[in-house]
């Protein structure tokens, strides 16, 4: 088992702007490696200055394929993601609240697919989308369904009762 202790500054990734904005812990476990790729176990901690502590564990295998692009196929848990951490990524004012539940990557780290049926609040809401991981912003897709869903959990903005669902 790997295990580091990263800090505020440049991770350590072939991405430049891949930055981390808080400390906190992270440990993988390279179980195998096959013909499929390496097989991994991951779990991340993120410690924020400004709102709760994320943690993700996850499943799965990374893979290089001939032209040199990295693929990614795993399945993880979201337990919780603080909203918050979107905000240093892309500008979301008043962004706040956590998300609980499983989610699932699977693509290349330009084009990285993912799907999620987190728990948000009192209410759930399901993910689809994308985002390029080797250009964080660069390009990114999103749809949410909601089902009773309280939109001032997620901002103080939101005016009470403010329900989504569909």
């Amino acid at each position: 088992m790997r295990r580091c202790e990263p800090k505020i500054g440049t991770a350590p990734t072939s991405s430049p702007k891949t930055i981390l904005m808080a400390h906190g812990s992270a440990s993988q476990t390279p179980s195998e490696a096959s013909s499929t790729g390496v097989i991994v176990s991951a779990d991340f901690t993120h410690v924020s200055d400004v709102g709760p502590t994320s943690q993700v564990s996850a499943d799965g295998v990374l893979r290089r394929e001939e032209g040199g692009e990295w693929t990614v196929a795993a399945d993880g848990e979201v337990m919780p993601f603080a909203l918050g951490l979107v905000s240093r990524f892309r500008p979301v004012e008043g962004l706040r609240g956590t998300v609980s539940g499983p989610v699932t990557v699977e693509g290349t780290l330009s084009d990285l697919h993912f799907t999620a049926d987190l728990a948000a609040g009192d209410g759930r809401l399901t993910a689809d989308g994308s985002i390029d991981l080797e250009d964080i912003g660069a390009a990114y897709t999103l749809n949410l369904d909601g089902e009773e869903v309280s939109l001032s959990y997620f901002t103080e903005s939101a005016p009470e009762p403010s329900l989504l669902s569909g």
